[in-house]
């Protein structure tokens, strides 16, 4: 099935009845050639809205989705130690994750790189079962307290 987006905008999703796409992508190469940005930043939006709500997209949202609910329902306030509260994620653990690369932040939390971003960033504040993970990333550890080992972060620099 093949979209033609502002005359000039090819889209094949594959599953054309045409054997060729001759006609649009003749129109799509006028526009590159033409180098309309504005055609061609409408193009890359379409495209990646179409993209994301295909069968395939919204299957694996589900599917993180529920690990992520899973994840939440097993958390349990009890299983926290006591130093690490809201007050001590906000001054000692935050501020030391920038030291971190955004690449770390999602590895160990296992979220997207935008996602890390606005948590190394301070505008998302994480669940309270990630900070542990978070703690150790920004190089905390303290006395008296063992840290979780089940999801290992790497370390800041090595």
């Amino acid at each position: 099935m093949c979209f033609t987006y502002f005359r000039y905008l090819p889209l094949c999703l594959g599953s054309c009845a045409e054997e060729d796409c001759s006609s649009a992508r003749a129109r799509w190469a006028k526009v590159k050639a033409g180098k309309n940005p504005t055609a061609l930043l409408i193009a890359g939006a379409r495209l990646g809205r179409l993209i994301g709500h295909t069968p395939q997209a919204e299957a694996r949202r589900r599917e993180s989705k529920r690990c992520h609910d899973l994840e939440r329902q097993k958390w349990s306030l009890s299983d926290k130690p006591r130093w690490l509260t809201e007050d001590f994620y906000a001054k000692e653990i935050q501020p030391r994750l920038k030291g971190a690369t955004l690449s770390q932040i999602a590895l160990a939390l296992s979220v997207s790189i935008p996602c890390a971003s606005d948590i190394r960033k301070g505008r998302r504040r994480p669940h309270p079962r990630h900070w542990q993970v978070l703690a150790r990333l920004a190089g905390l550890s303290v006395e008296g307290e063992m840290m979780p080992v089940n999801k290992v972060a790497p370390q800041v620099g090595k």
